[in-house]
């Protein structure tokens, strides 16, 4: 998968054109919604305007919104993401923590009917369910102080230098920010194979994927 934040675990949306792809994996209740309009119930989302998405609510509090187009992704989150990140253009995907002081949050938790309880967004385009359980992971990781605790355990015991400068130097040419490189390590470890890095990790992986409870943040 490609490259699909910029920040930390809060941060901003999918990179743009050339950055592969962003988004976001499965939990609680669903419902539908048109871009800009409330939740209803129900499985379908909306076939009103070329900017439908269905509405998710995973883990009691991750916003998963599947877009049928871009351009009606991008016109509804862009300007949320561009506050958090600057502006990128033609962006795959969005991935953001709602602060609860931000009027700006607030006015989109109300005009697109999420509950009070959402804590973070995820968007992408239908049928990209690898980039949603990619973006899962930064959710957790944002939201789970004990799964942070074991992806920097991994980090600082489960690799030795030499790993862990591979890694920084890895994803450095990926052009993600230092302070999102534990963060990146853990989604892509989590979600692809053990070599992704160009090194066998099959126990770093093991390790991260068995504190997933059954069922949970999938």
């Amino acid at each position: 998968m490609g490259k699909s934040k910029g920040g930390g675990g809060g941060g901003g949306g999918g990179k743009g054109q050339d950055g592969g792809g962003g988004g976001g994996k499965k939990g609680g209740g669903s419902g539908a919604a048109s871009a800009g309009g409330a939740s209803t119930s129900g499985a379908a989302s909306s076939s009103s305007a070329a900017g439908g998405y269905s509405l998710e609510i995973r883990e009691g509090c991750v916003a998963l919104m599947r877009f049928r187009t871009r351009d009606g992704m991008n016109a509804l989150l862009d300007p949320l993401s561009n506050a958090i990140e600057g502006v990128i253009a033609n962006r795959l995907g969005h991935n953001f923590a709602l602060s609860e002081s931000s009027r700006e949050h607030a006015a989109f938790k109300k005009a697109c009917g999420l509950p009070k309880q959402v804590k973070y967004v995820i968007a992408t385009l239908e049928g990209d369910a690898h980039s949603i359980r990619h973006e899962m992971c930064h959710a957790r990781f944002y939201l789970e102080s004990g799964y942070r605790d074991t992806v920097q355990e991994v980090w600082e015991q489960g690799l030795s230098a030499q790993q862990r400068d591979s890694i920084t130097a890895f994803l450095n040419r990926l052009k993600y920010d230092p302070v999102a490189h534990v963060d990146e390590f853990q989604a892509y470890l989590s979600t692809e194979k053990a070599n992704f890095f160009g090194m066998d990790l099959g126990e770093q992986q093991q390790a991260l994927q068995a504190s997933f409870p059954p069922g949970s943040w999938r």
